[in-house]
Order: structure tokens, then C-alpha cells, then sequence
């Protein structure tokens, strides 16, 4: 089995949102040999039908195998915030799940005139009607989609708010958009992609020995402190926010494949959340809210993360001197249509140091700055390797976490020392176009 074979169905679903019909197309083996998979296979796939504005969703030649945290899908898209071509990496399921209902890429095209959700399963895409998500925050999205569709194995959802202020989620704990992917699919009128993959795919036959190897080695010198959301809050110095998280009797949480999670999900003090629990995800949306109000933290992200609405610009809201029952009364009427004067807000730029929004447009604006912002060669470094996992289709945190990864990841694409060298030339051209957005 070659190459292409072994990481890809070779399917591209187009969908047409305006004519609410979608068609299978070829994925073609000279454009996975040209441009691998990921946000740079995206960006090919943007270009050609750039006409119709699309949203392109793809899979990496590793989503989805044995690799760690091979999780990753990337959209990639002209945010509707900044007019730039950006990308944004999903994570949790979304990948996977994309390969096992059967296709590779996703090419959303046009816009719908009325509301739409899409469901893609089986090989297959339907749009059905979404006048009924209309507003629904994200517990009342999931159950509207457990009656009509079964319970989704992965969704990617853009907010019941203003999408200038709205961020995709894929989970309960929010996501990592900060650069307009929930503006792009309220453009285009939809409410909801449902993904529900129940194939499999094939995979190398060395694939699961070489990840347990990589996996044992990765975790040979990792301690209880570095592991879980409270781990990569420590690793960018946010120690008011790590402050407020708990060390103890914490469910740590951790996207498909992945071996050292990024995720909590804790049991509050009664009166703090709005649930039971607490799914933490979106380390800078908590560390800015918990920058303001403290312990106070958990009421307010998992309202934002109910509503889909970005914690950054809350955060904004808070710096003004808008006091926390108000932003909660601000959300609900935002969530209710009642609310037209929206602030906006810089949405994620302080943490990021030198990096300029061009420069965050490539990442989604919304991933964990893990260098030092001191630090030039650190900085590029984060950069090129985020670019990378961004292609190959596994979790960027985790990639830039383990420079150990930087080699052991293209060892799942190549068979020989020879390919080993190309495929690694062909990755740092690729990751340099995807950085500078050419």
C-alpha cells in the first residue's frame, strides 16, 4: 500500500450551501504528494474554488492513525473580521471523525438563503433546515441534534451570539477560533456541522509499535504538575490563572490519541458554575477572565462557552468596568437578539507578544503561546512546528510541547531514510507558505 493509500479515503465532498446539494470528488494523489494534507492542502483547495469564498475543512495524512494526538482538522477560509485568509485548528474528535464518515476535505461553498445544518455521514452530506437552532445555546444545540439526528460524534459549531464576537467550538470547552470561523459560517447561514464517522482506515504495520515508542519516550520525564489544563497555563506564566485551577481530584481530559492532555474537566464550588462541572479547554479565554474576576472565573467561561462566545471579549467588557452580573445579563440578551451595541475587542493579541495579527492569522489566534516571547528563535521555532502539525494533522499544542516530535512524526510517511529526507524538505517548504500565508 503506498503512501497515499495508507493515509487518505481520496474523497473531497463539495458542498453547496445556495443550492443545498453536495457532490464527491477526487482527492487527487499529485496534490497529497504536492502539498501533504492540512492547512496547506486547504490552501490549494481555497484557491481553486475561491469564487464561491469557501470554507475548506481538511484532514492531515496523519489524522486519524496511530500518531500522537492525531486529532486535527484545520479550517481554512477569509475571515469576515480581518478580510485575511486564515486558519483555524479543531480539535477533539473533528478530524477522525471527518476520515471515518469516509472523506478527507470539506469544501463549504457559497452561502444558504436561509438556515442551514449539515450533516455529514456514510460517505454523504445532507443540509437540513436550521431555523430551529436559531439561538439555541450549546446544551440545547446538542439535544436539538440528538432528536433529529442521533447524538453527534463531533460537531463544530459557531455560536448562538453576534458572530463578530462568537468563537467555534467543538466541545463543551469552547475551541481555539479567534479569527472569524464563527463569522465565516454565519455568513453562509450555517448553524451547525454534525459529523457521525463510523469507518475506520487503514494505517502503516509498523505504526502502533513506533507510537507506543514515541508515546514511552515522550512520557519518560513528565511530571503530575506538567499534565492537564493547569500544565499549559504554567508553561505560558499565566500563574493567577493556574492559581485558580485544582490540582486535585481533576479529571484530566486529552483529544483522540493524544498522551499528555491539555484538558480538565473539575467539580466547582456550588454557586461558581453554571453546571456540575467544568470543561477547561480554552487556556486563553480562561486566563483572561481569571486575570479580572478571579475564582469568579468558572460562572463566567462556562456561560461563554454555553453561548459560544469568545472569554477574550468578555475579558474586554471587564477592563471597561462592567461588573460580572452584567456580563452575564449581557450574554443572555445577546443570545436572546436583544443586545445591538457590541464591543469588540483585541480577541487574544496581548499574549502573544511581538507576533503581529498577519502573523496569528495562520494558527487561528487562539492556540497557547508556548515560547518565549523574549525569545526570536524561540518564537520561530513554535512557529514552523505549530506549521507542521498543521499539515500533518495532529494536535499543535502537543507538537510544540515535544520537539522530540519534530523527527518522529514524518517517520509515519516515509519508508526509508530517502523519503525521510524529502518528506522532511517538503515539510519545511510547506510550513514556511502556510506561516506567510502564500
Amino acid at each position: 500500500m503506498n503512501f497515499f493509500e495508507t493515509h487518505y479515503n481520496g474523497k473531497i465532498l463539495l458542498v453547496d450551501a445556495a443550492g443545498s446539494a453536495s457532490e464527491s470528488m477526487s482527492l487527487e494523489s499529485s496534490l497529497v504528494r504536492e502539498y501533504l494534507g492540512g492547512a496547506a492542502l486547504n490552501r490549494a483547495l481555497y484557491d481553486r474554488f475561491r469564487d464561491d469564498d469557501p470554507i475548506v475543512f481538511g484532514t492531515g495524512p496523519l489524522t486519524g492513525g496511530f500518531a500522537p494526538a492525531a486529532c486535527l482538522l484545520v479550517a481554512t477560509f477569509r475571515s469576515p473580521l480581518t478580510g485575511r485568509i486564515t486558519n483555524v485548528p479543531l480539535t477533539l474528535r473533528t478530524g477522525p471523525q471527518v476520515k471515518y464518515a469516509g472523506f478527507d476535505f470539506i469544501v463549504l461553498r457559497k452561502k444558504s438563503s436561509d438556515p442551514k445544518v449539515i450533516v455529514a455521514h456514510n460517505e454523504a452530506v445532507t443540509l437540513s433546515p436550521g431555523e430551529t437552532y436559531n439561538g439555541l445555546q450549546l446544551t440545547e444545540m446538542l439535544e436539538q441534534a440528538r432528536r433529529e439526528f442521533g447524538r453527534p460524534e463531533s460537531f463544530v459549531w459557531p455560536g448562538a451570539v453576534t458572530p463578530s464576537l462568537a468563537s467555534a467550538a467543538t466541545g463543551r470547552g469552547g475551541g481555539f477560533d479567534r479569527r472569524g470561523l464563527a463569522a465565516a459560517l454565519a455568513e453562509k447561514n450555517i448553524k451547525a456541522l454534525f459529523i457521525y464517522g463510523n469507518d475506520g482506515l487503514p494505517f502503516g504495520a509498523d505504526d502502533l509499535v513506533r507510537s507506543d515508542r514515541i508515546i514511552g519516550d515522550m512520557k519518560k520525564n513528565l511530571t503530575k504538575k506538567e499534565v492537564g489544563f493547569a500544565g499549559i497555563l504554567d508553561r505560558i506564566g499565566e500563574d493567577q490563572a493556574a492559581r485558580a485551577v485544582p490540582r486535585r481530584k481533576v479529571r484530566h481530559m486529552a483529544c483522540a490519541r493524544c498522551p499528555v492532555p491539555c484538558m480538565s474537566h473539575i467539580l466547582v464550588p456550588k454557586g461558581l458554575s453554571g453546571s456540575e462541572g467544568t470543561l477547561l479547554a480554552d487556556h486563553l479565554g480562561f486566563a483572561a477572565l481569571a486575570k479580572h474576576v478571579g475564582i469568579g472565573v468558572y460562572r463566567l467561561i462556562t456561560a461563554c462557552n454555553e453561548a459560544g462566545i469568545d472569554p477574550i471579549a468578555v475579558a474586554d467588557w471587564l477592563a471597561a468596568g462592567i461588573t460580572q452580573e452584567e456580563v452575564l445579563s449581557f450574554i443572555a440578551n445577546l443570545v436572546q437578539g436583544k443586545e445591538d451595541n457590541v464591543p469588540t475587542g483585541n480577541r487574544g493579541g496581548d499574549f502573544y507578544g511581538p507576533l503581529s495579527e498577519e502573523d496569528c492569522d495562520f494558527f487561528g489566534g487562539g492556540l497557547p503561546p508556548l515560547y518565549d516571547t523574549a525569545d526570536e528563535a524561540s518564537i520561530e521555532a513554535w512557529k514552523t512546528r505549530t506549521a507542521r502539525a498543521m499539515i500533518l494533522g495532529v494536535c499543535p499544542i502537543l507538537a510544540a510541547r515535544f520537539p522530540m516530535l519534530d523527527a518522529a512524526l514524518p517517520s509515519f510517511l516515509a519508508d526509508n531514510t530517502e523519503q525521510a529526507k524529502a518528506m522532511e524538505q517538503t515539510l519545511g517548504s510547506l510550513a514556511e507558505t502556510v506561516i506567510t500565508g502564500t
